[in-house]
């Protein structure tokens, strides 16, 4: 809620985001968030600051957004407004993407208001480090010598239609 103190000399707003888990895309080269932005009362803002982080915090780096990323004239509500953030991390960390713990933050900016930073940490795992190797591999090795599915369903019941 707006608040003025007695002189009429500030005025504190409720100004904030809040982030929801992030997903992979179906290419597996951008993660997008979904932020939630709210203000009371309700104003236009940008998102100012977009960064990850590899080491814990210590050094922080700008996200490149997704194209379809809009980081101005953004409606922060009181109910709350989802916003969308899509960083193109592979394009930014590559294959570091997987199995690593990844520290993010945004910030919003709407005139003199800032809000203070919405922090997510990011980890996706990724079982096998060469996927085209993987999808190569046989159900059975090439030596396996025990039967064959058409030796399995010799002796099965049958049931003629």
């Amino acid at each position: 809620m707006p608040y003025t103190d007695i002189a009429g000399d500030i005025s504190v707003h409720d100004f904030r985001m809040a982030i929801r888990a992030p997903s992979l895309s179906e290419n597996k080269q951008v993660i997008n968030f979904n932020i939630t932005g709210v203000a009371d009362p309700a104003l236009t803002a940008s998102i100012t600051a977009y960064q990850y982080s590899m080491d814990n915090g210590t050094t922080w780096e700008d996200m490149t957004p997704s194209s379809a990323t809009v980081l101005t004239g953004l409606s922060f509500t009181p109910s709350g407004s989802t916003l969308s953030f899509g960083w193109e991390a592979k394009q930014d960390i590559g294959t570091l993407m997987y199995n690593n713990t990844i520290r993010t933050r945004f910030r919003a900016t709407s005139g003199s208001l800032v809000t203070g930073y919405a922090a997510y940490t990011v980890y996706f795992e990724r079982l096998s480090s060469n996927l085209a190797e993987e999808a190569n591999k046989e159900i059975f090795p090439s030596d396996y010598s025990g039967l064959s599915g058409k030796d399995l369903l010799s002796g099965a019941p049958r049931t003629e239609i």
